[in-house]
């Protein structure tokens, strides 16, 4: 029990820093950057942009690896890189050569993120321990409160800079941490009771669209969500926003597994991309301290439940080669990541990104509305999707 305490630890580790810090951490300190060079919020997409461009690359790349001799080596690099990497943003102003660092940022974190989660899932699995891999990414949220807290405490003395190097700090803390317990894990010879089970009879056609509108609906609020509080004058609240948004993460793929084992696939993810549209209108038709609250607690709840469930059940609409679904679904995923930044910041005024994030509740409502026709085009079927995240037979 403690050697696998330790190796989720690890890998919750791993994925605050490769997610939380080096994707997110961006985001509380994106309107001090603008503040502090004076860059428009055309640039601020451009550069999340670059981060998805190389996440997607990165990816990608990942997924060619598939021995643990091999895993564990491009671990050890992309942690170090990963952590290392955070500081070079305090050491320019330059818009072109912050594209270029947030891209090798996003291709280092995809490598932290697939090694990591396929060393440590299977792990878990094989040690009896499956329902915790929904813990194990709950540390994407443990990584954005953490980079919220430093920035929130870091920025007004240190300026944006400071704040970077701060995060590089603690990203190089977090990566040792982390490679002391998956420095020796082995997911080699696990179980694969995927392959053995019951297709989800479900169109894959419709997840991988739904996937992806969730990909641009969910990062305009995960790139501008403190700026946006920013531009509404809340500037005492703003990075601790930012913080809520972790916390409210840190549960949240754990609670909806186990909410979908319990219901099903479907009414598990639609409710939770129900529950992230109402959070943006929520920001949007009550732009103050508790409209955007609400907005940063349910992004926090949903966005990487939905990611973990959608994964789950695009494995299980596809058993047999669950790589092929979740390359084709990371793919449509990053389309959306980079879209999404881009199109707000064109639609952003003075600050204000209402437009930007109204136009992801729809992108998000449609997404909902992919996986309600695929639902409907399963036909008799569609009464029976109590199946559980592990796509097993139906109940």
């Amino acid at each position: 029990m403690q050697g696998t305490v330790k190796v989720l630890l690890s890998g919750m580790l791993a994925l605050a820093l490769a997610i939380g810090l080096a994707r997110f951490g961006f985001t509380p300190l994106l309107p001090l950057m603008q503040a502090e060079t004076g860059f428009d919020a055309a640039t601020g997409g451009w550069l999340a942009a670059a981060n998805y461009l190389g996440y997607l690359a990165g990816a990608v790349w990942a997924g060619r690896i598939s021995s643990d001799h091999g895993r564990h080596r491009a671990l050890a690099w992309a942690l170090a890189v990963t952590a290392v990497g955070l500081a070079p943003m305090a050491l320019t102003h330059w818009p072109p050569a912050w594209m270029a660092i947030r891209f090798i940022s996003g291709l280092v974190s995809a490598w932290v993120f697939v090694m990591a989660s396929a060393l440590v899932v299977p792990y878990l699995h094989g040690h009896g321990h499956s329902a915790w891999d929904g813990w194990h990414f709950g540390g994407v949220g443990l990584g954005i409160a953490v980079s919220g807290v430093t920035v929130a405490l870091a920025a007004p003395a240190f300026g944006s800079g400071g704040a970077w190097l701060a995060l590089s700090a603690i990203g190089a803390a977090m990566a040792l941490a982390a490679w002391n317990g998956l420095a020796t894990v082995q997911s080699d010879g696990a179980v694969k009771a995927s392959s053995r089970s019951l297709p989800l009879p479900y169109p894959l056609g419709f997840l991988v669209a739904a996937y992806g509108c969730h990909g641009f609906g969910y990062v305009v609020t995960g790139t501008f969500l403190v700026a946006q509080a920013r531009g509404l004058g809340l500037h005492g609240v703003a990075d601790w926003l930012w913080v809520l948004a972790g916390a409210a993460n840190l549960p949240s793929p754990a609670l909806w597994s186990w909410l979908a084992a319990r219901y099903g696939f479907l009414p598990a993810i639609l409710s939770a991309q129900l529950l992230l549209v109402a959070g943006v209108a929520a920001t949007v038709l009550r732009p103050d301290s508790i409209g955007l609250a609400l907005g940063a607690a349910l992004f926090g709840l949903t966005f990487m439940g939905i990611t973990g469930l959608a994964l789950s059940m695009g494995r299980a609409v596809l058993p047999s080669a669950p790589g092929r679904v979740i390359g084709r679904m990371t793919v449509v995923l990053s389309i959306g990541q980079m879209l999404g930044p881009i199109v707000a910041a064109k639609l952003s005024h003075a600050g204000n990104y209402s437009a930007g994030l109204t136009l992801s509740a729809v992108v998000s409502a449609a997404g909902a509305g992919f996986l309600v026709v695929g639902w409907l085009k399963m036909g008799s079927a569609a009464g029976k999707m109590s199946f559980s995240v592990r796509g097993r037979k139906p109940e």
